[in-house]
């Protein structure tokens, strides 16, 4: 029987902060208010609230800054509350608008031709969001220019509304880029300590964590990686899986149990197999050597039956074992779905 495995490879990620809701003090803090300076403010009546640190509000706006005064305004999380803070020779002055806002969550989504920033600037018009977008996905995209495939970008923000107008955003609550048939995703995490939001590469649920190796090696040569280019064919192209070191005619089991849906050869992927599985998810298994007799398409298979032999058909440099995982009809990282998958490095090459 397969046991569960050590994935060898190297992972690391970035946490990128956003504009996100923040307490009263915090706000002003960091506005470069002293905690007397905003114990002393009164706060208007009908906000309700005794204590500035039960005051949430949904980010701070500069709104004018010069010689004479400064003036920002705070939109109060869970109302619909206006307050304008105004900081001059003579000290800060607080008043509640007449004005209120709504907040809706919307979504933005674009080709990309460029750079992710410039792609976004030019749909959004808006610098923080262009920025935030491009720093998220910065570890998984060294340079957009160079995508081939179709690259298409969105995401879901919460957005601020005067009288139906948008004035400001707030937190990217997701962001997801696809190439191809493939994407990668973000979703925001929220930190209590430091009050801000980053965006994190998205974790597969503890139902999804299934997925045992289908050869017994320990050891990956090539991740998921969308911008790489093909060892074979020289171009940059989506690298929609990550490829297992093994000997050819190493023994290939299914990661999970499923039905066989095709069986068959391809010319970039040589002699393939793809599985469907009853969680949803389907896993192909390339540039086999062969296939194991009589196997075909409607057969169940668990992970202790053996579905064919490591090889190098197809665009192949050498014997190894191709494993792609696809999630609602996109590929995705194969890693982060493995139980118990630790990391470790290797610099082998398809």
């Amino acid at each position: 029987m397969k046991k569960m495995f050590l994935i060898v490879i190297v992972y690391a990620f970035s946490l990128l902060e956003v504009y996100s809701s923040q307490t009263f003090e915090r706000a002003l803090l960091n506005y470069g208010m002293s905690k007397e300076d905003v114990n002393s403010l009164p706060l208007p009546i009908a906000l309700g609230v005794v204590d500035h640190r039960e005051l949430l509000v949904l980010k701070h706006k500069l709104l004018q800054s010069d010689d004479i005064q400064e003036t920002v305004v705070l939109y109060i999380d869970d109302s619909d509350k206006i307050l304008t803070l105004t900081k001059n020779q003579f000290g800060y002055n607080l008043e509640e608008s007449s004005e209120t806002y709504t907040k809706e969550m919307m979504t933005y989504q674009g080709a990309i031709v460029g750079t992710i920033f410039d792609s976004v600037l030019r749909d959004t018009d808006d610098e923080i969001l262009a920025n935030t977008l491009q720093e998220a996905f910065q570890l998984d995209f060294k340079n957009t220019k160079k995508l081939k495939s179709k690259a298409q970008y969105s995401f879901d923000v919460e957005t601020i509304l005067v009288n139906s107008e948008i004035v400001d955003h707030g937190i990217i609550e997701n962001a997801k880029i696809n190439v191809g048939e493939a994407i990668i995703e973000k979703e925001a995490i929220y930190d209590l300590d430091s009050e801000t939001s980053r965006l994190h590469t998205k974790e597969p649920t503890a139902e999804e964590k299934v997925f045992l190796s289908p050869v017994e090696s320990h050891r990956v040569s090539s991740l998921f990686n969308l911008q790489r280019k093909h060892p074979v064919t020289r171009k940059v192209q989506p690298h929609r899986g990550i490829d297992f070191v093994a000997k050819s005619g190493t023994p290939v089991f299914p990661a999970l149990e499923g039905t066989i849906i095709a069986i068959g050869r391809a010319r970039a992927k040589g002699k393939f197999i793809l599985i469907e599985h009853a969680s949803g998810f389907k896993s192909t298994y390339d540039h086999l050597r062969k296939f194991t007799k009589h196997l075909k398409v409607g057969d169940f298979v668990t992970t202790n039956d053996q579905i064919g032999e490591v090889g190098k058909t197809g665009y192949a440099t050498g014997a190894h074992l191709h494993f792609g995982l696809i999630k609602n009809g996109e590929f995705v990282d194969p890693l982060p779905y493995f139980q118990q998958a630790e990391a470790q490095s290797s610099n082998e090459k398809e």
